[in-house]
């Protein structure tokens, strides 16, 4: 998963959330060992809090996105909760 070092390349982090979809990308990029946020399940919360903050159509089409994230996040699906946030950042970004 080599998508970290782009994360914040896209545009994604001009926003609340897309700055809270760059965070998660970076913590889940390296999966072995996950960081601390995501076991105590902060980045979820995080995510969450996120999407609350919402402005503009990208941010409206990228939250469903990252509610997904998070539901991959509340039962331990790291690599799924990766690629949905990968998503989400690709939805910001066009």
């Amino acid at each position: 998963m080599t998508e970290t070092a782009s994360a914040g390349s896209t545009g994604a982090g001009e926003s609340v959330l897309g700055r809270a979809i760059a965070r998660g990308i970076t913590m889940l990029g390296d999966l072995a060992p996950p960081d601390e946020a995501i076991g105590s399940g902060r980045l979820e919360r995080d995510l969450r809090s996120a999407i609350g903050d919402t402005t503009g159509r990208q941010d409206a089409a990228a939250a469903p996105v990252v509610r997904a994230a998070c539901a991959h996040l509340a039962v331990g699906e790291l690599a799924d909760a990766y690629l949905a946030l990968l998503t989400a950042r690709d939805l910001l970004s066009t």
